[in-house]
């Protein structure tokens, strides 16, 4: 799967990850009558992400490094592994880091990206 989320030299950093769960985007199973008001693919970009965050931390609490990939390469990923025609909506990599401490990263500054009455 690793050929999957490095295309064009991207990703590099995947070169020593263990192992990759690719999250494929459906449409969700809705309860009789819910259709109504809601179409099918409405839950499930929630779902996905959920799953992924839930992932990354039950990783995380077992030592396991993880890094949620939004870049995938569709039509290698379909190659490889049998998606039914799903699209994929991200992949998660996991394995065991070799930094002990987590890098500075440059954030924004709160006021500068919450906007807020006066």
């Amino acid at each position: 799967m690793r050929s999957c989320l490095q295309d064009d030299d991207r990703n590099k950093f995947l070169d020593n990850a263990s192992a990759f769960v690719a999250l494929l985007d459906g449409k969700a199973v809705l309860k009789p009558g819910s259709e109504k008001k809601f179409t099918s693919d409405r839950f499930v970009k929630y779902d996905v992400g959920q799953f992924a965050a839930y992932l990354t931390l039950a990783a995380e609490s077992k030592g396991i490094s993880s890094c949620i990939v939004g870049w995938v390469n569709e039509d290698t990923l379909a190659h490889y592994f049998p998606t039914e025609g799903l699209p994929c909506a991200m992949a998660v990599a996991l394995g065991f880091s070799n930094e002990t401490s987590v890098p500075p990263k440059k954030r924004n500054r709160f006021e500068d990206i919450v906007l807020t009455e006066k």
